[in-house]
């Protein structure tokens, strides 16, 4: 909520079950809703987000985002969860979508309510554990790589941009952050005439109405850009368990990844 002039409550059931869960996804998934959240709400409303145990076929905990903004219209509502679909001038339409695909992915399921006067609420179902406290493994070791030069981030989402950028930035890089493919090539060709190398690629797969990761990775070895490439998705079809993997000789990192999952891949 920083920057909005909204309130925000926060309850949680004091004997809430644990889930084993991707810490790092399921915290994108309710980022992404705080976010829709957000931006739905009237000025100076409220964002409440609750946390219960619930028995859906099966012991889950439920967690429900609500904001007092206007009802979704009933054509929309069937569609928010459709790759690409947006109501917003400046939106991907891939927000409610990866919230969609983490949840799914998860065992779990997420529902809509919109009424007139009461707000919009977003519920999020995920199975709890049956067994002890699961503990998620950290992948690599974030004191063993230190990044410098130059990094190139590409993604048509900015909320992506500024965080992948934020975390090449902690790691030691300088970065350019770019929005499509041609932007990509024509920040490579600028750097090239400056006497300059850009040492990572990390590039969105899939650029709405414009060249994708794929496409642009192979116009710029093309170019001759002898930097890591690494294509970035949330829609990869990767072993579970499995962040990130290498094929055709680029890393594959699937989205949303944490800092550690970066160090990893860019130390490899």
């Amino acid at each position: 909520m920083i920057g909005s002039d909204l309130t925000s409550r926060l309850e949680v059931d004091e004997d809430l079950w644990t889930c084993e869960c991707d810490v790092g996804q399921i915290g994108q998934a309710i980022n992404n809703l705080l976010i829709n959240a957000r931006q739905a709400s009237p000025e100076g409303g409220e964002v409440t987000l609750y946390a219960s145990n619930v028995v859906k076929l099966g012991k889950c905990v439920e967690i429900k985002i609500t904001n007092q903004g206007p009802p979704i219209p009933p054509e929309i509502l069937g569609r928010i969860f459709d790759p690409f679909f947006t109501t917003k001038s400046e939106g991907s339409g891939l927000g409610l979508a990866i919230v969609f695909s983490i949840v799914r992915q998860h065992g779990g399921s997420i529902d809509v309510c919109s009424i007139e006067g009461q707000g919009t609420t977003f519920s999020l179902c995920l199975p709890a554990s049956t067994g002890g406290v699961f503990v998620q493994h950290t992948v690599g070791d974030k004191d063993t790589f230190h990044g410098s030069g130059t990094a190139l981030v590409m993604d048509d989402n900015e909320d992506i941009l500024d965080a992948v950028g934020q975390m090449l930035v902690a790691i030691g890089f300088e970065v350019i952050r770019v929005k499509s493919g041609q932007e990509a090539l024509q920040a490579y060709q600028l750097t090239l005439q400056k006497g300059q190398q850009i040492g990572a690629y990390l590039l969105d797969n899939q650029i709405p109405g414009g060249m994708g990761g794929l496409a642009t990775a192979e116009r710029l070895r093309v170019l001759g850009a002898q930097g890591q490439i690494i294509l970035m998705s949330g829609f990869f079809d990767a072993i579970p368990g499995h962040v990130a993997a290498k094929a055709d000789g680029l890393w594959r990192l699937a989205k949303p990844f944490t800092k550690e999952e970066l160090f990893h891949v860019l130390s490899a």
